[in-house]
């Protein structure tokens, strides 16, 4: 994961700490015909990132998958009610 990735992901990481009221979705994208296993390791990997590093609940935390190429995984955040 390049080093403004992690940046990115500890500042989610941190605001999730600081707000146990929200929830992510990690949403990993497909790049041109990528497979699906691909797919889900990369949304699998942010999850765990945000859990191993910044002690997110997994609970907190949904993978889904896109279809946006330009974005390689995409992090919502979201008042637990509206994620569900």
């Amino acid at each position: 994961m390049p080093a403004s990735g992690s940046q990115l992901l500890d500042q989610i990481g941190q605001t999730l700490k600081r707000r146990p009221d929200l929830r992510a979705e990690v949403v990993a994208q497909a790049e041109g015909t990528e497979r699906e296993r691909i797919i889900e390791e990369r949304g699998r990997a942010v999850s765990d990132y945000l859990s191993e590093r910044h002690g997110v609940a997994a609970e907190r935390i949904k993978i889904t998958t896109g279809a946006d190429a330009a974005r390689n995984v995409i992090v919502k955040l979201a008042p637990a009610d509206q994620t569900q």
